[in-house]
């Protein structure tokens, strides 16, 4: 189900279209005038994101580690073996690195969730 030449495999779109969107927020941050209570959604939604990204790095790692190198070959003449493990350790250091995202978000949104703003009918 997957045309290696174009990417249009269900999955590849999908995190082409998460990615758009990402890059989409990010000019959304020209003007961005909220105080700081009213970035909560934005980081909880940023929490949410960097918990479902494991799952699919997880499921990519284990199409690696599952790859006989014996049915591939290396485009500049390297070793495929190498290749396949840099691939899968660095995929593992991805997962890892997450865990430390996901837990600084949820505690950067767990601050901030106490937080309120003072009007003047305070």
């Amino acid at each position: 189900m997957d045309n290696t030449d174009t990417g249009t495999h269900p999955i590849t779109s999908h995190v082409r279209d998460a990615a758009e969107h990402i890059r989409l927020a990010n000019h959304a941050t020209r003007g961005d005038c909220r105080n700081v209570v009213e970035t909560y959604h934005t980081i909880t939604a940023l929490h949410t994101l960097s918990e479902r990204l494991p799952h699919l790095l997880t499921h990519l790692l284990e199409i690696v580690a599952g790859t006989e190198s014996g049915m591939h070959y290396h485009d500049t003449g390297g070793n495929v073996t190498d290749a396949l493990q840099w691939a899968e350790a660095h995929l593992a250091d991805a997962i890892t690195t997450l865990g430390a995202v996901r837990n600084h978000l949820a505690t950067a949104a767990s601050h901030i969730s106490h937080l309120g703003t003072i009007t003047t009918d305070d």
